[in-house]
């Protein structure tokens, strides 16, 4: 089980509800699953690595742990995953060499009188949890969500949103030397809007103040803002972003791209959507219902015709050239905060 990378701040809530759910209650005899959900970047890993390392403890035969899509943003096959989880238990080398079904089996009748805790992180598909959930009612399983994931038999589902700009404020404060802040607590405010609520575009910003400790908020916005015109990705967003796309079918990607291509415009409608995918309204609906299971667009109440329209959460994208990375909002240059008055 890999650790956490640090601290995690402003999900008290959804931290305590996987724990309390992970916490094998022997009254129910039944297997504890919790499924965690978000968009890129929204720090579903690293909530599951903090309830997985609090719970450990109840789980004594073995913790484990598999990612779904390798470094390349490519599935890993459940061969691949089964064979690390039954090395992990023990297997001989002659029982690692089954077919994938075969390997299933043993790994359920391993795991029938077993009490294992089971990370799967970055699974894109429900399909995917047939085999590697295991099935033991002492067991307990924790799944990382790249999209919505439905489980008849999870103990809860969790969606994780995005940090409310306090929570963002106080992640800054302790990474940010406190002189430094009240030089220029505009400049901070900035920087945590800047995020916009990720997590994991927050850790990107920690990450280089720790190490450049120098650096005052405005720095680090005038850093974000420059690599990002460069082509670069410096809070990590587009490669979260590029993870959740790689598994989906090509239209459902082109559509993302056309829909956040529009910057920050009025909430989409299908009608509107249609006329920008080149498509009829039904099927513009249907890939506009697709991007909203990738917590990638967010649905509004429905009007009193029914219908929803939706908005764009990774948008606000300018020309190519001049683009933010996913996730964060356009800042010209020429548009960034002023200095901040001599101490």
């Amino acid at each position: 089980m890999p650790a956490p990378q640090g601290r995690l701040t402003g999900r008290t809530g959804p931290l305590v509800r996987t724990v309390g759910a992970l916490t094998p209650q022997p009254a129910t005899g039944e297997r504890s699953l919790v499924v965690v959900g978000g968009g890129p970047s929204s720090g579903k890993s690293e909530l599951c690595l903090h309830a997985a390392q609090q719970v450990r403890d109840h789980y004594p035969d073995g913790q484990l742990y598999a990612r779904l899509l390798d470094d390349d943003n490519r599935q890993v096959g459940h061969a691949e995953i089964l064979r690390s989880f039954l090395r992990g238990l023990g297997a001989t080398g002659e029982q690692l060499e089954l077919d994938v079904t075969d390997l299933g089996l043993l790994y359920r009748t391993w795991t029938a009188d077993r009490r294992v805790l089971v990370v799967l992180d970055d699974v894109t598909r429900a399909e995917d949890l047939a085999l590697l959930l295991p099935s033991g009612t002492g067991c307990g399983a924790l799944v990382s969500g790249r999209r919505r994931l439905f489980v008849p038999s999870a103990t809860e589902h969790i969606t994780l949103d995005r940090l409310p700009l306090d929570d963002c404020l106080e992640v800054l404060l302790t990474a940010v030397p406190e002189h430094r802040i009240t030089m220029d607590p505009e400049g901070v405010r900035g920087l945590a809007e800047l995020c916009q609520g990720l997590p994991g575009a927050l850790f990107a910003v920690t990450s280089k103040l720790r190490l450049r400790p120098h650096w005052t908020a405005r720095q680090a916005i005038t850093w974000i803002t420059e690599s990002s015109y460069a082509g670069e990705d410096p809070l990590g967003t587009r490669a979260g972003l590029d993870r959740t796309l790689a598994a989906v079918p090509a239209e459902v990607r082109a559509a993302f791209h056309t829909l956040a291509a529009q910057g920050d415009p009025a909430r989409i409608t299908p009608a509107t959507a249609a006329v920008l995918l080149g498509t009829d309204e039904h099927h513009a609906e249907a890939l506009l219902e697709e991007l909203v299971e990738l917590y990638l667009l967010s649905a509004s109440t429905p009007s009193p015709d029914g219908r929803f329209s939706y908005a764009c959460d990774y948008s606000g994208q300018v020309p190519r050239e001049h683009r933010i990375s996913w996730g964060c909002r356009a800042v010209r240059p020429d548009r960034a905060l002023a200095p901040p008055a001599a101490a």
